[in-house]
Protein backbone atom coordinates (compact mmCIF):
# COMPACT_ATOMS: atom_id res chain seq x y z
CA UNK A 1 0.00 0.00 0.00
CA UNK A 2 2.91 2.34 0.66
CA UNK A 3 4.00 2.41 -2.98
CA UNK A 4 0.73 1.98 -4.84
CA UNK A 5 -2.03 2.81 -2.37
CA UNK A 6 -3.74 5.20 -4.75
CA UNK A 7 -4.02 2.36 -7.31
CA UNK A 8 -5.66 -0.07 -4.88
CA UNK A 9 -9.39 -0.58 -4.80
CA UNK A 10 -10.58 2.11 -2.33
CA UNK A 11 -12.84 -0.30 -0.44
CA UNK A 12 -10.08 -2.88 -0.03
CA UNK A 13 -7.61 -0.16 0.90
CA UNK A 14 -9.98 1.18 3.57
CA UNK A 15 -10.63 -2.31 4.96
CA UNK A 16 -6.91 -3.06 5.24
CA UNK A 17 -6.17 0.31 6.79
CA UNK A 18 -8.93 -0.03 9.38
CA UNK A 19 -7.65 -3.48 10.30
CA UNK A 20 -4.12 -2.12 10.76
CA UNK A 21 -5.38 0.79 12.88
CA UNK A 22 -7.35 -1.60 15.08
CA UNK A 23 -4.80 -4.38 15.46
CA UNK A 24 -1.21 -3.51 14.53
CA UNK A 25 1.45 -2.46 17.02
CA UNK A 26 3.35 0.80 16.66
CA UNK A 27 6.43 -0.99 15.33
CA UNK A 28 4.48 -3.74 13.59
CA UNK A 29 2.68 -1.81 10.87
CA UNK A 30 0.76 0.81 12.83
CA UNK A 31 3.25 3.57 12.11
CA UNK A 32 2.82 3.00 8.37
CA UNK A 33 -0.97 2.86 8.78
CA UNK A 34 -0.92 6.22 10.58
CA UNK A 35 1.11 7.71 7.73
CA UNK A 36 -1.36 6.35 5.20
CA UNK A 37 -4.38 7.56 7.18
CA UNK A 38 -2.98 11.10 7.08
CA UNK A 39 -3.52 11.02 3.32
CA UNK A 40 -6.44 8.58 2.99
CA UNK A 41 -9.15 8.94 5.61
CA UNK A 42 -12.66 8.02 4.49
CA UNK A 43 -15.31 7.90 7.25
CA UNK A 44 -14.49 4.32 8.29
CA UNK A 45 -10.86 5.26 8.89
CA UNK A 46 -11.86 8.31 10.94
CA UNK A 47 -14.20 6.12 12.98
CA UNK A 48 -11.36 3.65 13.64
CA UNK A 49 -9.10 6.53 14.74
CA UNK A 50 -11.76 7.87 17.11
CA UNK A 51 -12.36 4.45 18.60
CA UNK A 52 -8.62 3.87 18.90
CA UNK A 53 -8.01 7.23 20.58
CA UNK A 54 -10.42 6.08 23.26
CA UNK A 55 -9.65 2.35 23.51
CA UNK A 56 -6.19 1.50 22.15
CA UNK A 57 -2.99 1.47 24.22
CA UNK A 58 -1.54 4.82 25.23
CA UNK A 59 1.13 5.11 22.53
CA UNK A 60 -1.34 4.42 19.74
CA UNK A 61 -3.98 6.69 21.29
CA UNK A 62 -1.52 9.61 21.42
CA UNK A 63 -0.87 9.31 17.68
CA UNK A 64 -4.54 8.80 16.85
CA UNK A 65 -5.50 11.97 18.74
CA UNK A 66 -2.80 13.91 16.90
CA UNK A 67 -3.87 12.57 13.53
CA UNK A 68 -7.53 13.35 14.22
CA UNK A 69 -6.57 16.95 14.97
CA UNK A 70 -4.75 17.11 11.64
CA UNK A 71 -7.53 15.46 9.64
CA UNK A 72 -10.09 17.89 11.08
CA UNK A 73 -7.94 20.92 10.25
CA UNK A 74 -6.93 21.70 13.84
CA UNK A 75 -3.23 20.95 13.38
CA UNK A 76 -0.82 21.88 10.57
CA UNK A 77 0.74 18.40 10.40
CA UNK A 78 -0.11 14.82 11.43
CA UNK A 79 1.69 15.29 14.76
CA UNK A 80 1.73 18.92 15.83
CA UNK A 81 4.48 19.17 18.44
CA UNK A 82 2.93 22.36 19.80
CA UNK A 83 -0.08 20.29 20.89
CA UNK A 84 2.02 17.42 22.26
CA UNK A 85 1.12 18.08 25.94
CA UNK A 86 -2.55 17.60 25.08
CA UNK A 87 -1.93 14.49 22.98
CA UNK A 88 0.11 12.94 25.80
CA UNK A 89 -2.99 13.01 28.00
CA UNK A 90 -4.15 10.01 25.95
CA UNK A 91 -1.20 7.97 27.26
CA UNK A 92 -2.96 6.77 30.39
CA UNK A 93 -4.53 3.58 31.63
CA UNK A 94 -6.98 5.60 33.73
CA UNK A 95 -10.29 5.30 31.86
CA UNK A 96 -11.64 8.53 33.38
CA UNK A 97 -8.62 10.56 32.31
CA UNK A 98 -8.75 9.06 28.82
CA UNK A 99 -12.48 9.81 28.54
CA UNK A 100 -11.91 13.42 29.63
CA UNK A 101 -9.16 13.91 27.04
CA UNK A 102 -11.36 12.24 24.42
CA UNK A 103 -14.28 14.55 25.20
CA UNK A 104 -11.98 17.56 24.89
CA UNK A 105 -10.62 16.33 21.54
CA UNK A 106 -14.14 15.72 20.24
CA UNK A 107 -15.20 19.23 21.25
CA UNK A 108 -12.29 20.67 19.28
CA UNK A 109 -12.86 18.59 16.15
CA UNK A 110 -16.67 18.74 16.23
CA UNK A 111 -17.52 15.10 16.91
CA UNK A 112 -20.11 13.74 19.36
CA UNK A 113 -18.04 11.78 21.90
CA UNK A 114 -21.00 9.95 23.44
CA UNK A 115 -21.35 7.62 20.46
CA UNK A 116 -17.89 6.21 21.22
CA UNK A 117 -18.10 6.42 25.01
CA UNK A 118 -21.36 4.42 25.05
CA UNK A 119 -19.85 1.72 22.81
CA UNK A 120 -17.37 1.27 25.60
Amino acid sequence: MRHAGEQADPVKRETRLISALQNDGLYGGLSEAIDEAAEFHPPGVVKALLSGALHRDGEAAVHFAALLSFIHGKAPEPFDWNQRPFFLRFHTADRGERAAAFRELCAVIGVDPERYLRAG
